[in-house]
């Protein structure tokens, strides 16, 4: 099994187990991906969390290599939005369920593109665009 066919079936089977999904975004390489809008991701960032109403979740982050997808650094634990996860727009299929609304407290939950880093620090020590 290529290594794009194990990340559609991670993500899918993700979106369908919808409790436990909070946040898988990707970053690209090269132009517009064939496919699932994920197929030609190199890298992953997911999130999980017990259910939809957790503010507190678990972030692993993965990269695809010639042997398959391998997670890049330990577990850490993370702080989502207060009220918990709904589903955002985003490269994945409408989802069921509750939708993100502006103020409600939520995290956005889906598949995203991975664009810059930002914060309100001076600096980051990353390799991404940072605003």
């Amino acid at each position: 099994m290529t290594s794009a066919a194990i990340l559609h079936r991670t993500v899918r089977h993700a979106l369908t187990c919808l409790l436990p999904l909070a946040l898988v975004a990707c970053s690209h390489v090269g132009g517009v991906p064939s496919g699932p809008a994920w197929a030609n991701a190199s890298q992953l960032v997911l999130v999980t969390t017990p259910d939809w109403n957790a503010s507190q979740g678990t972030l692993r982050t993965y990269e695809s290599t010639a042997a398959g997808w391998r997670e890049v650094d330990a577990a850490v634990p993370v702080t989502i939005g207060r009220s918990g996860s709904a589903w955002g727009i985003g490269l994945h299929p409408d989802q069921p369920g509750q939708a993100k609304e502006e103020g409600d407290g939520r995290a956005t939950a889906g598949i995203f593109r991975i664009g810059s880093a930002f914060g309100y620090a001076p600096a980051s020590a990353t390799s991404m665009p940072y605003l």
